[in-house]
């Protein structure tokens, strides 16, 4: 995991990485306090508190400014190459129908993943409780069209990846997350287009489907017109 502190990039030696949220940062109690390697902490939606690192304090700690300044260390040394443009990140899935899609990282505000006997069914929707709120899915592989498949997985536990849409949750519904992916900028545009994917890219040497959120969540959304999303929460 690479990250940066006083302008010098290094890495991180992880064991595993989970998944990439937004959390609110809290401030640690007294017996934290003096550890600089921390610099807050965070409740996660299972309940559980995560600390959060603090990149300065851990590059200060382990001695790695200091020991680079010493040695007159330059970061950015020109070496006659062209710098790459970073292309957009994105999450990279699977469908039940189709293998390598990408969601762009604007739309993900969590991953989730639940017992498939939470969904519910309320009119035309399938339905979750998600904290206060309740949350509509979206079955992805309803909305791009891909091979015959094989089997259900919404008799499985499911993959959701939540996205805030006019202030309400919505669940997007994938068979399996792999990885947080940087796409190429150029993408490949489809003739005819197809409907829920707004192209194309090549990486790794294989073709990646990009997601027209948009697109879907329209579709979606005028598919069940008749239900009104916005007061759908849970009374307490």
């Amino acid at each position: 995991m690479v990250v940066q502190a006083a302008g010098i990039c290094f890495g991180l030696i992880v064991d595993e990485v989970l998944f990439m949220q937004e959390v609110v940062v809290k401030s640690v109690g007294p017996l934290l306090k003096g550890v600089t390697v921390y610099s807050g902490a965070t409740i996660l939606g299972d309940g559980h508190v995560a600390l959060i690192f603090d990149i300065g304090g851990i590059a200060i700690r382990s001695g790695l400014i200091s020991k680079l300044l010493e040695n007159d260390f330059q970061e950015n040394i020109d070496d006659g190459k062209t710098p790459q443009q970073e292309g957009q990140s994105a999450l990279l899935f699977d469908l039940i129908n189709q293998d390598r899609i990408a969601l762009p990282l604007d739309y993900v505000d969590r991953l989730e993943n639940f017992p498939a006997n939470r969904i519910e069914r309320r009119g035309p929707h399938d339905v979750i409780v998600y904290g206060d709120k309740i949350m509509r899915l979206i079955w992805l592989s309803d909305y791009v069209e891909g091979k015959t498949p094989s089997s259900d997985y919404r008799l499985e536990n499911v993959s959701v990846v939540v996205h805030y849409h006019k202030g309400q949750p919505l669940g997007f519904v994938v068979k399996q997350v792999h990885d947080i992916v940087s796409l190429p900028n150029e993408i490949i545009m489809l003739s005819p287009p197809q409907p829920g994917v707004m192209g194309s890219a090549i990486l790794d040497d294989n073709v990646v489907s990009i997601l027209n959120v948009d697109d879907i969540i329209r579709r979606f959304e005028n598919t069940h017109a008749s239900e009104n999303p916005a007061h759908m929460s849970v009374e307490g």
